[in-house]
């Protein structure tokens, strides 16, 4: 690459006071030419730094001292490569090197090194440039963040359509089995009922153990014995209760995940957002306060338009995964909120065993839990993300292992239009 030294344009001869010809002062005008380039250097968004043929400095413009956070003045003299300190990118991204600063954190950079050479082609030390990635990088970061929000979305909307396929598949049979059980339970209850007031025909007693003495055969208690009716009628009814229970929550679940695909804009109404976090918290306090401490970090925020229900149900679901999540007695559970950008936020974080790295992008996913057998479905967040989605939000989760786990809600403020409308 070839620079071309720039010359301040102007008169480079000055007249004399008797109307002749003069040469200008050279040195003024190269005082002028040198603060006039230093002027541009300063404005230019790239780092630059001038080095002479022993590798030292002779120049920094302003964005290569920010930087460095070195000060032309301290570095001037000292070797290039003291003040620009380069370390590998250990995530092997091309022609990018990390500068470590002065003070400070890492900062991502391109770096260019141009000879420079005098009129007869003689080097005379070389120009550093350094480019500032971090804009760069961050919108690469966002630029991936929304194309794995937009799979991960695309991903539960298929999911979810498959889900409540599913769901109505099950649903039929389902209903079946409960009202199957029901009549069960009542055929049970009668059957109960007959045994009684036929056994209080038969009653054992002095005039029963005379019949067996004289070897009369009685067969009620020969019946009795061989099938362990006193153990078997009081069984039989605590089975069909507990079939009954697990039916109904196959019901539930089977409910839940059919009304996936169709959370409807009923019912919308402004609501105020600590107010729903509270009907939540009020719906789990016997769970939590026994496992651990409850803060609310409740900053200023506005209201939602909202179906108060559905936003309740997706509280309590998260505040009952980070009360599981905990495992010791200083467990702490922290809801706080604020407002910004047109958004209510709210944070649901916990002390608790954290999430694996390779778990977290199965969090929200129908029927994926971590926890154990019998504790929960994994349809809970699958539904809060869902409930979520349909109010024009976004739920994110951070976690790290054996530090705890942060569910982060973004809602749009609501407005009194759209509550009239």
């Amino acid at each position: 690459m070839k620079s071309k030294i720039l010359q301040k344009p102007g008169n480079s001869a000055g007249k004399h006071p008797g109307g002749g010809v003069t040469p200008a002062p050279v040195a003024e005008d190269s005082v002028h030419a040198e603060t006039w380039l230093s002027a541009i250097l300063d404005n230019v968004a790239e780092g630059i730094l001038a080095v002479d043929a022993s590798g030292r400095i002779r120049f920094m413009n302003k964005t290569a001292e920010k930087l460095t956070r070195w000060q032309q003045v301290d570095a001037k003299g000292l070797p290039w490569n003291e003040v620009v300190r380069l370390e590998k990118d250990s995530r092997g991204l091309p022609d990018h090197k990390l500068l470590r600063p002065r003070e400070g954190e890492l900062i991502p950079v391109s770096m260019k090194r141009v000879l420079i050479r005098d009129t007869s082609q003689a080097d005379t030390g070389e120009a550093i440039i350094l480019h500032d990635l971090t804009a760069t990088e961050r919108m690469a970061e966002e630029r991936d963040a929304m194309r794995e929000r937009l799979r991960q979305a695309q991903k539960l909307e298929s999911l979810g359509q498959l889900a409540a396929g599913i769901a109505h598949e099950i649903n039929n049979p389902a209903g079946f089995m409960i009202g199957n059980l029901e009549l069960l339970k009542d055929d049970v209850e009668a059957l109960a009922s007959a045994y009684r007031e036929l056994r209080a025909l038969h009653p054992s007693g002095p005039h029963h153990a005379k019949k067996v003495k004289h070897g009369e055969d009685d067969a009620l208690a020969s019946i009795e014995q061989r099938w362990r009716m006193d153990r078997v009628l009081p069984g039989i009814g605590s089975l069909v209760e507990e079939a009954l229970k697990g039916a109904d929550r196959i019901r539930r679940i089977v409910g839940s995940l059919r009304g996936f695909s169709r959370l409807e804009q009923e019912n919308f109404a402004l609501v105020d957002i600590h107010e729903e976090i509270d009907k939540a918290i009020r719906l789990v306090w016997n769970d939590l306060r026994s496992r651990c401490e409850l803060v609310r970090d409740f900053g200023v925020a506005g209201q939602i338009h909202a179906n108060s229900s559905q936003i309740v149900q997706v509280f309590v679901n998260l505040l009952m995964n980070a009360s599981q999540a905990i495992e010791h007695d200083r467990g702490k559970i922290t809801i706080k909120t604020s407002s910004h950008g047109g958004y209510v936020c709210v944070e649901v974080s916990d002390n608790g065993i954290g999430i694996l790295p390779e778990l977290i992008d199965n969090i929200f996913d129908p029927f994926f839990t971590t926890k154990g057998i019998g504790i929960g479905t994994g349809v809970g967040l699958f539904i809060a993300y869902g409930i979520i989605k349909s109010h024009n939000g976004t739920i994110n989760v951070k976690s790290k292992v054996g530090e705890g786990t942060t569910f982060t809600i973004r809602l749009p403020e609501g407005t009194s239009d759209e509550h009239q409308a």
